[in-house]
C-alpha cells in the first residue's frame, strides 16, 4: 500500500482482511516531536438555523 493518508490507511485496513500482511509506505518522515493540532476557526451561526 502506498500512502499513509486516511484513505491509504483505510484501504490497508480493508486489504488486511484478505492479506496475511499489509505494508504501508509513506513518503514523508514522521516528525520527531508531536505537531500541535491547530485550533478550529469558530463558525458563526446562521440566522436561518434555529
Amino acid at each position: 500500500m502506498l500512502g499513509g493518508s486516511i484513505a491509504g490507511l483505510m484501504a490497508a485496513r480493508v486489504l488486511s482482511d484478505q492479506a496475511r500482511r499489509v505494508v504501508v509506505f509513506e513518503r514523508d518522515e514522521m516528525p520527531s516531536v508531536p505537531v500541535p493540532v491547530p485550533v478550529p476557526v469558530p463558525v458563526p451561526r446562521s440566522p436561518v438555523a434555529p
